[in-house]
């Protein structure tokens, strides 16, 4: 089947390519990929989301700027996934073969949490069961006994608390290595996906309802908090997966694998900021949510509110607005609304009780070390400075360095005095 290798945010033209039946519904889910099929071909365009797509007449690989071992770099980090780092630095990559998907490489991180977890030993757990019995075990369920069995005294319904390893801890991780099972292209990480649920199904059944609802019911505590990263990699393919129910997963013939790197490098950003910062006295918040700043005058109340990435204020309340922007601007100037929006903050979150120029900062990768960045002033009439903005390019693999390797960049430098100079 032929491969089709396409870059981040790039697009290509396919000609005389015609999706069928099962590959135009395919189409028609994809998140952030644009197909559109023309008279003579097939046009596509990427954007942020990374991965493969697998239609029935060709593969599709969008890759990043990045390379894969980097992106699997990113994830330990972004996903807090400190533990599986640490088991990581004792032993090499098994493999550092870049032809691989993306997919396959997410299921071999998997793997490895999965590993981790057999080799301590599977949760168990009391889960409350209801059968049909000989003996009375646990309660009578005397509504059920008399609907279902009136006048019978050979079978009785019964409702019991077990002590086993079908918790939903484990249903929630053999769903997601069943799901690389099917998916994952590569020999090896196949052959331990296999043995790893070969583990699993032998004490637990999959999840039987939306993974969603079992997310946002899922709750950690002293006794299953070692279980919280590979939760964290089975949302991440499930979620990249684009599959809402999980029973009927295999009906399509089509697979696609997509990776929103947006959400992943805002992440990131978050911990590579608090990280240069821990010997400052700065505060660090992420994803604070503003009311109050853009107000209905009609209706007195919040019109809309605003909520930078990154929110820095040091002891003299003075605040700095970040904002993590994947996007070429290594390539290209600013886009209008990313400097409309930016500027916004900067009055926003302005100290009022300070004398200080209002400031904020835009971050974005960059394909090599940067030392520079991009000063932009809003000026009035008269020509005085009212407020300011610098946009700094980051070198993503040399700040993983650092974070895996304790190193003093000098990117890092210049970005920890670029923010030390704005809060100032």
């Amino acid at each position: 089947m032929p491969t089709v290798e396409l870059q981040e945010w790039g697009d290509t033209f396919l000609p005389n390519v015609v999706l069928s039946s099962g590959d135009r519904r395919l189409a028609q889910t994809l998140q952030g990929v644009e197909i559109r099929e023309m008279r003579d071909g097939l046009y596509i365009k990427a954007s942020s989301r990374i991965g493969v797509v697998r239609f029935e007449a060709f593969v599709l690989r969008i890759r990043p700027k990045l390379t894969n071992i980097d992106v699997m770099r990113m994830l330990l980090v972004a996903g807090g996934l400190n533990r599986l780092k640490r088991y990581r630095a004792t032993r090499d990559y098994e493999l550092r073969d870049t032809n691989m998907s993306l997919f396959d490489l997410v299921a071999l991180l998997l793997a490895d949490t999965c590993t981790v977890i057999a080799r301590d030993g599977l949760l168990r757990g009391y889960v409350v069961e209801e059968y049909d019995l000989p003996v009375v075990r646990g309660r009578l369920r005397f509504t059920d006994q008399i609907r279902r069995r009136y006048g019978q005294v050979n079978r009785l319904e019964c409702r019991f608390d077990d002590h086993h390893a079908n918790v939903v801890e484990n249903r929630i991780l053999h769903t997601a290595l069943a799901l690389c099972r099917r998916y994952v292209q590569h020999p090896h990480v196949r052959n331990r996906i296999q043995r790893l649920l070969d583990t699993f199904a032998a004490v637990s059944q999959p999840l039987d309802q939306n993974w969603r609802t079992v997310q946002a019911d899922m709750a950690y505590n002293r006794l299953n908090s070692r279980y919280k990263e590979a939760h964290t990699l089975a949302w991440i393919i499930m979620a990249g997966l684009n599959i809402e129910d999980l029973l009927a997963a295999g009906c399509s013939r089509g697979f696609a694998f997509l990776l929103d790197m947006n959400p992943l490098f805002e992440k990131f950003m978050e911990i590579l900021i608090r990280h240069i910062l821990r010997n400052d006295s700065i505060a660090v918040q992420a994803q604070l949510t503003a009311t109050g700043h853009i107000w209905d005058a009609e209706r007195n109340q919040t019109y809309k509110r605003l909520r930078p990435d990154l929110l820095l204020t040091n002891l003299d309340c003075l605040s700095l607005a970040i904002d993590a922007k994947y996007k070429r601007y290594d390539a290209k100037k600013l886009h209008e609304s990313d400097i409309y929006q930016t500027f916004l903050y900067t009055y926003a979150f302005r100290s009022a009780d300070v004398d200080m120029l209002p400031s904020a900062l835009i971050v974005y990768p960059s394909d090599m070390p940067s030392t520079g960045m991009t000063r932009l002033h809003i000026r009035d009439s008269r020509g005085t400075v009212q407020a300011r903005l610098h946009a700094f390019g980051v070198d993503i693999p040399s700040m993983l360095d650092e974070l895996f390797d304790d190193t003093v960049q000098k990117s890092t430098s210049v970005l920890r005095e670029a923010i030390r100079y704005l809060l100032t």
